[in-house]
């Protein structure tokens, strides 16, 4: 993996509240997981990266975020790749 994304990742990781940290290709294979984060969703959420991305033209790769009680999560697609942060709620 790019020292590049090494570094974002890490830096991820180290955030406040951050359970785990997944990176997938622009196919949904799973580049690199951490911590709470299953390496089999890796193809979901590629999945609803570009599914999303599709909804407004102006932007191609958009945040999202999902939301639970305890649990939010924010995926963000990229040129190369797509990455997955799980967060728990304060």
């Amino acid at each position: 993996m790019e020292k590049h994304v090494l570094g974002e990742v890490s830096k991820l990781q180290s955030e406040q509240n951050v359970l785990g940290v997944l990176v997938s290709d622009t196919k949904g294979l799973c580049i690199f997981s951490s911590g709470e984060v299953t390496p089999g969703i890796s193809g979901h959420i590629t999945f609803i990266a570009n599914q999303l991305s599709k909804l407004d033209k102006h932007d191609l790769y958009p945040t999202i975020v999902l939301k639970s009680d305890n649990k939010s999560c924010l995926i963000k697609g990229c040129e190369n790749s797509c990455v997955y942060v799980l967060y728990q709620n304060k």
